[in-house]
């Protein structure tokens, strides 16, 4: 009894931080909620949380990771960004996070993007846009980060009423 409400709680942590971590660029949301899957998976035999469950919540969570990464790219496409631009903004997100760490995630993207594009184009208005556009992909990552996140809590939730 006391294992398995041990269990239950750190379950529990494990999901609150993924969904507040899901909206923190220093925090990786969906991994901790699938973690938090994968334990109560573990420690219920497979039973409750299925591997296909599970399955389904890994190629999500690798997703979100993925876009963590190319939603800003993804987003500067959008307003016509040249390559350089899409590139700078990849380059941005990934260094960002080595140069600045949780701010360098947000503000990376911009920078790089910014740069990319006017380096191309030599077009501080065209580089603006690049960095909107940037901007605008990291925060529907966020969103989809997020979505993610709470599917898995109220998978969550659902398992443990059964």
């Amino acid at each position: 009894m006391i294992g398995s409400l041990l269990v239950i709680v750190i379950c529990v942590v494990l999901i609150l931080i993924a969904l507040v971590g899901s909206l923190l660029p220093f925090i990786p949301g969906p991994p901790l909620g699938f973690l938090a899957l994968l334990f109560y998976a573990y420690t219920t035999g497979f039973h409750v949380v299925t591997g296909k469950v599970l399955l389904f919540f890994a190629i999500l969570t690798v997703l979100t990771l993925v876009l963590d990464f190319f939603g800003p790219a993804l987003g500067a496409s959008r307003t016509k960004a040249s390559p350089g631009g899409m590139t700078g903004a990849v380059l941005g997100a990934f260094f960002g996070f080595f140069v600045a760490g949780p701010y360098g995630v947000i503000f990376g993207p911009l920078v790089g993007g910014f740069i990319g594009e006017y380096v191309s184009a030599y077009d501080s208005t065209r580089a603006l846009q690049t960095a909107w556009g940037s901007f605008v992909g990291y925060m529907l990552s966020t969103i989809i980060r997020f979505a993610v996140a709470l599917a898995m809590a109220v998978y969550f939730l659902f398992a443990l009423l059964r």
